[in-house]
């Protein structure tokens, strides 16, 4: 988990040993000799008992796993796949756009949201080229897990850009600007020290008076990602900043 999903997000999985009695708002994984599952994506396994199960002896299930690749790449790899249905993605080939050359059938709880284009590369596509992707994330696999849980920059319509995390020569704050009455000139709201990390951060030069967004999310009125951009800020005498360049990431998410 620490080499995939944590290392290309703000993601930490914590609290890893026996789970304890009673209530527990984590993730409880069983372990037992039959195909590996959750019971569900997301929060909606949160303290299920055995709302994941992980196979470590593959006597039953995927037997012909630990001879061609090794006993733990294969418990490594699969479990790198089922953590990602705790971070809610869904899998791959269960998308309407499945290109026919892709034989799996859908399987388990759909998602609510096409985002990017279809991932033959992806951890959770079972029609990926290489069994569970080696247990390597594809680019879009990375770039997914940035926008949701990487702490970047976000922008909504209600014209405000909120940056948990700008490099200022080398020391992070954090920043709030808007455009509140749409001239297209940012103003400043908040400027403070920060020790939150992030996955792409903004950087800003002093020397240049530049503000290099390499990942920004826009999110509409109920906070869903609506699309994805990089973006160029230049900042005037005056404090104020205005758009010198964007590009958009694509494609535009789509909301089932």
């Amino acid at each position: 988990m620490q080499a995939t999903w944590e290392a290309n997000s703000q993601v930490d999985f914590t609290g890893w040993g026996q789970c304890p009695n009673g209530d527990f708002s984590g993730v409880r994984v069983g372990v037992a000799d039959v195909g590996a599952h959750v019971k569900g994506m997301g929060d909606s396994i949160e303290g299920i008992p055995n709302g994941m199960v992980l196979n470590f002896t593959m006597e039953n299930w995927n037997d012909s796993c630990p001879g061609a690749f090794g006993f733990e790449n294969c418990i490594k790899w699969v479990a790198v796949h089922e953590f990602g249905h705790v971070l809610a993605f869904a899998h791959e080939q269960n998308r309407g756009d499945t290109p026919a050359t892709c034989n799996n059938n859908p399987q388990g709880t759909d998602g609510n949201v096409i985002f990017t284009q279809w991932d033959e590369n992806s951890i959770m596509n079972y029609c990926n080229p290489n069994y569970q992707g080696r247990g390597r994330l594809s680019a879009i696999d990375i770039l997914t897990v940035q926008t949701y849980y990487g702490r970047i920059p976000t922008y909504s319509t209600a014209k405000t850009l909120k940056i948990p995390v700008v490099l200022v020569d080398g020391t992070s704050y954090s920043a709030s600007l808007s455009d509140l009455d749409g001239d297209g000139r940012f103003t400043l709201d908040a400027f403070a020290s920060t020790t939150n990390k992030s996955s792409k951060p903004a950087v800003y030069s002093s020397s240049s008076s530049k503000l290099n967004l390499p990942l920004v999310k826009v999110v509409d009125g109920s906070n869903k990602v609506t699309s994805l951009y990089s973006a160029v800020m230049e900042r005037h005498a005056d404090g104020q900043f205005t758009i010198l360049s964007t590009a958009q990431i694509q494609p535009v998410p789509e909301i089932n």
